[in-house]
C-alpha cells in the first residue's frame, strides 16, 4: 500500500452538526492504477576538439555503459517480449511501443531490434 488517505465526514448528513472522531473499522476503498509510462531520451553530445599543439582533432567517445545504438536495453527487450512471448506482428509491436511508451519505431527498426535481441540469447541459470 503506497498511500492511505483517511476520509472523514465533516458534518452530520441529517442535521449538519460538525463531526469529530475516529472510526475503528472504516470502510475501505482501494484504487489500483498503472503509473504513466514514458520513454526517457538522453542526448550525449560528443565534442570534437583540436589539439593546440599538433592540430589533431579528437572526438570524445561515449561514456562506458552507454549503448552505441539509439536504444537502451529495455526497448529491444520489450519488443522481443511483445513479438516472441505475446506473438504480436511487427506492426503491432511498433504500435504498442508507441502507445504505451511513446517510442516511435519503423517496421524495419522492429525487425532489427528482434534480430539484435535474438543474438544475445538467454543467460544460463545459476546453479
Amino acid at each position: 500500500m503506497q498511500e492511505v488517505i483517511p476520509v472523514k465526514p465533516e458534518k452530520c448528513q441529517h442535521c449538519g452538526h460538525p463531526l469529530e472522531g475516529e472510526d475503528p473499522n472504516p470502510q475501505r476503498h482501494q484504487v489500483t492504477e498503472v503509473p504513466p509510462l514514458v520513454s526517457e531520451t538522453t542526448e550525449y553530445q560528443l565534442h570534437t576538439l583540436e589539439c593546440p599543439k599538433c592540430g589533431t582533432r579528437t572526438c570524445a567517445e561515449l561514456p562506458e555503459g552507454v549503448p552505441a545504438g539509439a536504444f537502451g536495453p529495455r526497448v529491444p527487450a520489450m519488443g522481443a517480449a511483445l513479438s516472441g512471448q505475446y506473438h504480436l506482428s511487427k506492426r503491432q509491436v511498433e504500435e504498442r511501443l508507441a502507445d504505451f511508451f511513446g517510442v516511435e519505431l519503423g517496421l524495419g527498426r522492429v525487425k532489427a531490434l528482434e534480430e539484435a535481441t535474438s543474438k544475445v540469447g538467454r543467460l544460463p541459470l545459476a546453479a
